[in-house]
């Protein structure tokens, strides 16, 4: 049931406007606007953007809060007195600003209603989401176009209540707050069952075509559509009829996708991409290498975001890193976790020294569930695990085909127990793993892997570390190597470890290897060579790596997410500026030499933002350059979709533009 929901939830990652049965059909239903107080509301940005702005009817007045600063991304909370409880609840209307900017603008939302005739005067609320989850009921759910200015709807099953409450998560340049120019709550005494039906009717027509034809993973998705939806029973359907509705229309594209599964012949970027089984391709931050026996194989590397979020937090359960392999850059076929978190908790939950003691271990294996190590419980004052201190809510080793569960466990025999469990607390699904690249040695005939990612330590602060694994495979598994800041040394000697924020991997056409990554405090980019292994930093006969000879620092902060191409003799390095924008910076002397900055890249974006993506690599493919771009969401990373976009380069700068898809 987890994996069907979850291959429903996956749905929401379309955002194309329906109407509300997604059939044409016209309401016939008798509608009234309730009036209402704001009893809760942050503080908003000024003295003009007041929250009564929400309720006066005048389109170009809105209301919009201050950003939490303090944490970027929360959910915010509003919450409408009715004056007394009110029945036939079905609706909310939500008008975004009009004043053409995107800042607060509602992208994904919560609906939730007070008992019946429950009082909550006096009551005193902070708006934290674990408060509102335990003090009113979710109703409905969704997710609107922050790009469209038109109003929006949110409607659902009839409900009675005083006090509603509206949590959204904002999408914006310069976002953060919540805003609004008008924000309405709708009854009408009509049943809407017919609606319901309708919807129904339809996703059952699809799971039978699945099942006919045995497409299994059609079937399952239709089958948790109408799981999620829940109309077969007495439960309040979660989803809005419109965001049903829109689902439903995405399941509909999805059954011609899967129809077509190995043969596709483009990709619509920011859409739905699926591998050669019809499963939603998980390969987020990802880089592509070119190689193979036949050296035509593309391996698109990407880290698996497949788990649910703990509950009201954007931390995400790490499992581990995806592999790819395709002959034409559009049909993809899933080589496995390559590089899979280690989850034996015997090796962390005080279990007596085993030398004999596996990395992987089946989640329905006695020896898993009987550890004393317990699942990790989100808890309002500690949501977020410790290293070390829990089990995965994820099951994710029992999915993995045992021959390569047995392969990777291989990779560590001959190991003692205590360095098994320092490679645990190393890299284990207590992690945030990202921007996974990987390069291949001639000398040594490996192929090596970097990623960036945070440690959660048991103080519940966390620690920026670059990731190394290598293989003798480009489909792996990849053997975990090591977990740590870069070190490297000043002209004194002195050592500087570095934590590190994003990071680059880029193998230069004379074979030497660099590592480019953001520091963690400064957000400065940094230069680093590799040395011959690719594996490590290089350094000079006493050891030290030195400023100038193996590294250097560019100029600039507040910078993300470097990507590094070469074309000629000049080398480009992109990256992000703090409001999303990306910016390239050119060297024509080397990867050592003097860099200079050229400005933003991305033309006719209106948002400025890079089309709404942050790019992660640059492929060169023939005379093309393409760049892989990631539409983050954070609070639902798995539905986060792909962009790949045509990178040009005009008078020696880089110019990328918008395309609705990608073909090879």
């Amino acid at each position: 049931m987890k994996t069907r929901k979850a291959l429903a939830v996956f749905l929401l990652a379309a955002m194309a406007p329906l109407c509300l049965a997604g059939c044409g059909r016209k309401e016939k239903f008798e509608w009234a606007r309730l009036e209402y107080t704001v009893f809760l509301a942050p503080p908003p940005v000024d003295a003009e953007r007041l929250p009564a702005a929400m309720l006066d009817g005048d389109d170009k007045t809105f209301y919009e809060s201050k950003p939490d600063e303090a944490s970027p991304g929360k959910p915010v909370v509003i919450i409408l007195d009715l004056g007394q409880p009110m029945a036939n609840i079905c609706r909310l209307r939500y008008l975004p600003r009009q004043d053409g900017q995107l800042a607060g603008r509602v992208r994904e939302f919560r609906v939730y209603a007070a008992k019946p005739r429950y009082n909550y005067a006096g009551q005193q609320f902070t708006g934290e989401p674990l408060e509102l989850e335990a003090m009113f009921d979710l109703i409905s759910s969704g997710s609107w176009d922050p790009d469209s200015d038109e109003a929006r709807t949110a409607t659902f099953r009839q409900t009675e209540a005083r006090y509603i409450a509206l949590q959204v998560t904002p999408w914006g340049v310069g976002g953060g707050g919540f805003s609004a120019a008008e924000l309405e709550v709708w009854q009408s005494p009509d049943h809407v069952k017919g609606v319901m039906t309708a919807h129904m009717d339809e996703a059952r027509a699809i799971e039978d075509f699945g099942r006919e034809q045995n497409l299994p993973a059609i079937a399952d998705a239709a089958q948790a559509w109408i799981d999620l939806v829940g109309y077969s029973t007495d439960e309040v359907a979660k989803l809005s009829f419109e965001e049903q509705a829109r689902l439903l229309e995405e399941l509909k594209v999805r059954r011609g996708m899967y129809e077509n599964a190995g043969k596709l012949e483009g990709l619509t970027n920011g859409g739905l991409w699926i591998d050669t089984q019809g499963r939603p391709i998980q390969a987020h931050g990802g880089s592509i290498l070119k190689g193979g026996e036949d050296g035509k194989t593309y391996f698109w590397y990407g880290e698996d975001a497949s788990a649910e979020n703990l509950k009201n937090t954007a931390f995400r359960p790490a499992t581990g890193i995806r592999c790819y392999a395709s002959a034409d850059l559009v049909n993809w076929e899933d080589q496995g976790l390559v590089l899979p978190v280690f989850n034996n908790p015997q090796l962390a939950d005080g279990t007596p020294p085993n030398n004999g003691a596996p990395m992987l271990i089946p989640e329905s294996a006695p020896a898993y569930g009987n550890s004393p190590m317990r699942a990790h419980i989100t808890r309002a004052a500690a949501p977020l695990p410790l290293n070390g201190n829990s089990r995965s809510p994820h099951e994710s080793v029992v999915n993995m085909e045992p021959a390569l569960v047995a392969a990777c466990n291989a990779l560590y025999d001959g190991l003692t127990f205590g360095q098994k469990s320092r490679m645990y607390l190393s890299f284990n699904w207590a992690k945030v793993i990202s921007r996974p690249q990987v390069i291949y040695n001639e000398a040594n005939r490996q192929y090596v892997m970097w990623w960036q990612q945070d440690n959660m330590r048991r103080d519940g602060e966390a620690s920026a570390f670059a990731g190394v694994a290598v293989s003798d495979s480009p489909t792996g598994p990849f053997r975990f190597v090591s977990a740590g800041h870069i070190p490297l040394t000043d002209e004194a000697g002195a050592a500087l470890n570095h934590e590190l924020r994003d990071l680059a991997l880029f193998l230069d056409e004379d074979k030497t290897a660099w590592l480019v990554f953001i520091h963690q405090d400064t957000n400065a980019p940094y230069i680093v060579k590799l040395d011959e292994s690719y594996a490590a930093p290089a350094v000079n006969e006493d050891g030290g790596s030195m400023e100038g000879e193996h590294w250097m620092k560019l100029d600039g902060e507040g910078l993300s997410r470097p990507v590094v191409f070469r074309s000629g003799r000049r080398h480009f390095i992109l990256m992000q500026d703090e409001r999303g924008g990306t910016v390239s910076f050119v060297s024509a002397k080397g990867m050592l030499g003097k860099w200079k900055a050229q400005g933003g890249i991305a033309k006719k974006d209106p948002w400025g933002d890079t089309f709404h993506s942050q790019g992660s690599f640059v492929l060169q493919n023939g005379k093309r350059l393409i760049l892989l771009t990631d539409r983050a969401e954070p609070y639902d990373q798995k539905n986060s979709a792909y962009a790949w976009l045509p990178l040009e380069l005009r008078f020696g700068r880089p110019v990328l533009k918008w395309a609705d898809s990608f073909q090879q």
